[in-house]
């Protein structure tokens, strides 16, 4: 797949992907796990809508501003970068390279509202045929790294920046979680509590799992 930095009118020759759904009698039984066939036809799905990115020199897919009716967009993450090694076919750097801001990317790529799509260059709302389909290239990339083994491979040891602070989270949703990440990462010695036997807050004991 052509780098799109090198290829600015790969958006006119792929259409834009519409993600496909499962029926509603598929997901009364529950989420499934990609096979590894369904999660190859993803990749190369993945692959050529990124290749559709043109790599704005002022994305408009990520924001500082918390108000998205104003700006939308990811103040997150920065989807130009890993979408780009994405289109390149390059998921160990795409991975590396989400990851410096988080590593929640599968439950961002499947449950996210998704502003940053809403904010793409490539969306009706700035004139284009149809935003890069950014949250499911996300759920993706992050599906192959869980088959792979490259997420546990990716995870940095953080310890030699120790501030000698301690930090307490209560509750273990996205959250708790995400908090625990950023602070890890800033040196601190966090400690998680959970009252219920299994992490996950919200994601694991109030949405259903037809959703």
């Amino acid at each position: 797949m052509p780098n799109p930095i090198a290829n600015r009118h790969a958006f006119k020759d792929a259409p834009q992907h519409v993600q496909d759904y499962a029926s509603p009698a598929a997901r009364v039984n529950g989420p499934s796990v990609y096979t590894l066939q369904e999660l190859s036809h993803l990749t190369d799905r993945a692959e050529t809508e990124a290749g559709r990115c043109i790599a704005c020199k002022a994305p408009a897919c990520e924001t500082t501003v918390e108000d998205y009716s104003l700006l939308p967009g990811c103040q997150l993450n920065h989807p130009p970068a890993w979408i780009t090694a994405m289109g390149n076919n390059d998921y160990q750097a795409a991975l590396a390279l989400h990851n410096r801001t988080s590593q929640l990317g599968l439950f961002y790529g499947l449950l996210c509202p998704a502003p940053c799509e809403d904010g793409c260059t490539m969306g009706p709302a700035k004139g284009g045929v149809g935003a890069i389909n950014i949250h499911e290239a996300e759920a993706t990339l992050y599906s192959w790294a869980i088959q792979n083994g490259a997420l546990l491979d990716s995870a940095q040891d953080y310890s030699s920046l120790r501030n000698g602070k301690r930090v307490a989270i209560i509750g273990s949703g996205v959250s708790g979680i995400e908090a625990a990440d950023v602070l890890n990462r800033l040196g601190f010695e966090v400690h998680v509590f959970e009252k219920k036997e299994q992490i996950g807050g919200i994601l694991r004991w109030e949405i259903p799992n037809y959703k």
